[in-house]
């Protein structure tokens, strides 16, 4: 599960590891400090979504993922990029609202297809993954680009992230 706009320039703020204690029935694991949840029970998404916006002041958006699609996105992610990653050079994923009706052709580059800092590669399901490079002129982050892209709201993750997702949900078996 994540949450669009949470402790983002100052404002949604709210404390996730306080939602794990606040909502124990759920079997919620926080992961970092943008929003990202794994919940272990076994709970509609609706009952889920209702929970977690009783604890919170403000009401985001909430994209929740079933586990096997964040296992075909890990898989989807290994062919991804050939570059080496590093510090100038970062794997994305954007998480969608929900599935875009319209793709662009790929890879799509911003700002410009030899200058590029964002470059979406693959689309699985609602899941966008995009390289992101360091440039000194401009600061671009994935998230603008393909929302402006797909016309889908959406929130964005680092790799990292996602991998702690996928090792979790292998960690507690299938479902």
């Amino acid at each position: 599960m994540f949450l669009r706009g949470a402790n983002v320039g100052g404002r949604n703020r709210f404390q996730p590891s306080a939602l794990p204690k606040q909502l124990p029935a759920l079997g919620l694991v926080n992961i970092g400090a943008a929003g990202t949840f794994v919940a272990h029970s076994k709970v509609s998404e609706s009952q889920l979504r209702a929970q977690i916006l009783q604890h919170l002041s403000f009401e985001p958006e909430i994209m929740v993922c079933a586990g096997r699609e964040m296992i075909d996105l890990a898989d989807a992610a290994a062919s991804c990029s050939h570059d080496p990653l590093g510090p100038d050079l970062r794997l994305f994923v954007t998480i969608m609202a929900k599935p875009p009706t319209d793709l662009p052709k790929l890879p799509l580059c911003a700002p410009t297809a030899g200058n590029w800092e964002v470059k979406v590669m693959r689309v699985s399901g609602r899941a966008v993954l995009s390289l992101w490079r360091r440039s000194e002129k401009h600061i671009l982050y994935p998230n603008e680009i393909v929302e402006k892209a797909f016309r889908v709201s959406g929130t964005t993750r680092s790799w990292a992230t996602i991998e702690k997702v996928t090792r979790l949900l292998a960690a507690a078996g299938p479902r």
